[in-house]
Formats: C-alpha cells, sequence, structure tokens
C-alpha cells in the first residue's frame, strides 16, 4: 500500500513500511492505471477477493484514487483483477503482474517526492 502523508510525500506501508523510489512507484502507479482487462466481469464472490494475492492501494487520506486486488488465478494464463475505483471486476493476463513483483527492500533507499494530482 502506498500512501500520501501530504501533496508532495508517498510511503509504502504495507508489507512494511520503507523510503521509495521513484522510479519503480511511478512505473507501478502507471501499470495500475493502464492495466488491460482481456475481458470484463459481472462483480460476485468465488474469485479471491476476500484474500487477495496482491492489494496495490494509493490513497491521499482516506480517499482511494486507486486500487486494484489481484484474486485466484482463472486459469494457466489469467488472473482475476477488481478495480476499487471504477468497481470493475476482469480477467487480465497472468504475466501483467509480474510488473507488480517489487519487494519493500526493491523501493527502498529514495525518498519519494511527486505531486499527487
Amino acid at each position: 500500500m502506498i500512501v500520501a502523508d501530504n501533496d508532495t510525500l508517498w510511503r509504502l506501508v504495507r508489507p512494511k513500511e520503507a523510503r521509495c523510489k521513484l522510479p519503480q512507484v511511478e512505473r507501478l502507479i502507471a501499470h495500475a492505471d493502464t492495466m488491460a482487462a482481456s475481458k470484463l466481469l459481472p462483480q460476485g464472490p468465488g474469485r479471491g477477493f476476500e484474500h487477495p494475492q496482491l492489494s496495490l492501494i494509493l490513497k491521499d487520506g482516506d480517499k482511494v484514487l486507486f486500487g486494484l486486488l489481484f484474486g485466484d488465478y482463472g486459469g494457466d494464463k489469467q488472473i482475476y483483477v477488481r478495480d476499487l475505483v471504477r468497481q470493475q471486476d476482469f480477467l487480465a493476463p497472468a504475466k501483467e503482474a509480474e510488473d507488480f513483483e517489487y519487494s519493500a527492500d526493491d523501493l527502498a533507499d529514495i525518498p519519494l517526492s511527486h505531486v499527487v494530482q
């Protein structure tokens, strides 16, 4: 989870707190915002969103700017994704999730400054 302390400072706070490198976080944010759905689905249970494999949520205070939950795989090449802002469930290529596989250590070292739009 990435949070905004104010309009210029973001922090990675889960799974553990770490400072963030701007280039990696910008790539994560851009990828989350442009992730291609291969098939839109009606919202429903049984897709693993109660205990997602991955949760990427960007907040400004209590306001969710965007959020993606990755549920159970819907096959070898597809994964369930829920867009929390648009309230959409969809299937996406599993390889799309590879760009989100950063650890807190990968994002550490450089304080992140960025203006929240």
